[in-house]
């Protein structure tokens, strides 16, 4: 990420979801890991008795009247709330603005629905550009 962005909050939305802050001189400051979204889907249908596994998706209402739906909203609006305020609040933490780069499998739904005061950038290759960095760095 420093490579590619230079200082940043890189938010990795997997089967958990990172945020990890790198300042100007490309060390990691520290950051915050939650589960991820699909790790909790699967664990609420799991652990409860009535209520369903679902897609992540935007529901038709962010006020549902039915369970699945509601389910949908908890999940949907939950996750960007919770981005939009692990942001606000580590920016706020560190003290400097920063751009926030956007990776992993759920990523992209978050990235166009979240709004940020900063600068926002989706790459869902970011991993892998990162992996090719290491191993040009150990083969040359």
């Amino acid at each position: 990420a420093y490579i590619e962005y230079g200082k940043s909050l890189i938010i990795d939305i997997g089967t958990a979801a990172t945020f990890c802050i790198i300042d100007k001189n490309g060390i990691f400051k520290g950051g915050g890991i939650a589960p991820g979204i699909g790790t909790t889907i699967k664990a609420l249908a799991e652990r409860t008795s009535r209520l369903s596994k679902i897609t992540f998706e935007k529901p038709n209402n962010i006020i549902a009247t039915d369970t699945i739906n509601a389910i949908k909203s908890g999940f949907y609006y939950g996750w960007i709330s919770l981005v939009e305020g692990m942001v606000e609040k580590m920016l706020k933490a560190f003290g400097e603005p920063l751009p926030v780069i956007f990776t992993g499998g759920y990523s992209k739904v978050i990235f166009e629905e979240v709004t940020l005061k900063q600068q926002k950038i989706f790459d869902s290759i970011l991993t892998m550009k990162g992996l090719k960095y290491i191993f040009e760095r150990n083969t040359t």
